[in-house]
């Protein structure tokens, strides 16, 4: 009778164990190969994306608050001079067409 276990020898069992502790060590090193040279990259340059993402949002967010503020501006401006207008249709005598505000 042959000494094993689960009917296999021990010359067997140290060859299974081999082709596992085989596969193991590739794929942890295709794993550890891949972090390194693929994963660890592609996270920096995504970091550096989403922070060049949030820079533009904040700029466009800037713009945006700099026009809107224009453009209130020029707002009061229009209805400064639409008062002006008004006054001298009156002063002239003339009738102003209705305004269609939309």
């Amino acid at each position: 009778m042959v000494h094993g276990i689960l009917g296999l020898s021990w010359a067997e069992w140290l060859a299974v164990l081999g082709i596992v502790g085989a596969v193991y060590g590739g794929i942890r090193s295709l794993l550890k190969n891949f972090g390194d040279k693929i994963a660890k990259p592609l996270s920096q340059q995504i970091a550096g994306l989403t922070q060049a993402i949030d820079d533009l949002t904040a700029n466009s967010l800037r713009e945006h608050n700099t026009f809107d503020k224009r453009l209130d501006r020029h707002d009061i401006k229009l209805g400064i001079h639409d008062a002006e207008i008004g006054t001298l249709y009156s002063e002239v005598g003339l009738r102003r067409k209705e305004q269609n505000d939309d």
